[in-house]
């Protein structure tokens, strides 16, 4: 996430380039947002086989040994997390990396809680990218170069059908269900690691919904995705203990309400309420969900 800030703060020429070069390299990560890397029985070989052959990490071209312990690890995290073996290595070796600050905490442990902590951060990432775009709203006023840059890219993944991706996630991930599903696979620690857990994977889900929100202030939402928030508002509105809306459903309601902004209905307003196909969608809808 740093990397990404500091492209954008960046006035020195080339900057735009680089930040290029960087969306490019790490489109397959915005894409592990909305689904993990799958499971692959010759990566679980390739693994388990590194015992004795070695294998190549991320950033290294040699290949290197693992203790069998390490390799066991590995298997057990990718059936816990349904996450490619090869990923699962990085995020051992992650979490091995992290012990001195989690004395409390065993490299798995730690692996588990960096993967929802990753998620997090790529969504924090995402958002940032919707909200450097210009629309009607606000402006960062970025360098035009820049923002072009970050206005391609979003709209790609806009085009590939990220509302959908992001409501897909909401429905599929839910809080208590992710945390049971650690728990049967004892990748739940102390209160501490469970407290932690919950946050990250809260706040990932907060944060895709935001993303939303985010858009709709900028560029009103296309028909379908509006059609398509209203009724995951209306299907699956979720509140806390309290009787709170919570903060992705609220995010949501938010994103339908700039994008059937009634004000002002200028000739060149831009609000999809000036559309008559959308008006009469989005009063169908009403009436057959009343």
């Amino acid at each position: 996430k740093q990397r990404y800030q500091r492209r954008v703060r960046g006035s020195k020429a080339g900057s735009a380039e680089q930040l290029h070069v960087l969306l490019k390299k790490h489109k397959p990560d915005f894409n592990a947002l909305f689904s993990n890397p799958e499971r692959d029985v010759r990566d679980r070989q390739t693994v388990v086989k590194a015992v004795s052959d070695g294998i190549v990490i991320s950033g290294n071209t040699s290949p290197r040994t693992l203790p069998k312990l390490f390799t066991q690890e590995v298997v057990l995290l990718s059936d816990v997390l349904q996450l490619n073996e090869l990923v699962c290595v990085d995020l051992l070796l992650a979490g091995e990396e992290h012990l001195p600050r989690f004395p409390t905490l065993t490299r798995g442990l730690l692996a588990v809680l960096l993967h929802y902590d990753g998620k997090r951060s790529m969504a924090a990432c995402l958002k940032t990218l919707v909200q450097m775009r210009e629309g009607r709203t606000w402006t960062f006023g970025l360098q035009p170069n820049m923002v072009d840059t970050v206005t391609s890219f979003t709209s790609d993944l806009m085009n590939e059908g990220l509302i959908q991706k992001i409501l897909d996630v909401l429905v599929n991930t839910d809080v208590t269900e992710e945390l049971e599903k650690l728990e049967q696979g004892h990748a739940v620690g102390d209160i501490t690691h469970r407290l932690m857990l919950r946050e990250a994977i809260t706040k990932y889900r907060d944060t895709l919904a935001e993303v939303v929100f985010a858009w709709s202030c900028q560029n009103p939402l296309p028909l379908n995705d509006t059609m398509k928030v209203l009724c995951h508002v209306k299907k699956h509105c979720s509140v806390d203990k309290e009787g709170s809306i919570q903060a992705d459903t609220a995010a949501l309601f938010m994103a339908l309400v700039y994008s059937v902004d009634l004000e002002p209905l200028s000739d060149n307003s831009t609000s999809p309420m000036t559309d008559t196909n959308f008006t009469k969608a989005f009063h169908k809808k009403q009436l057959l969900s009343s």
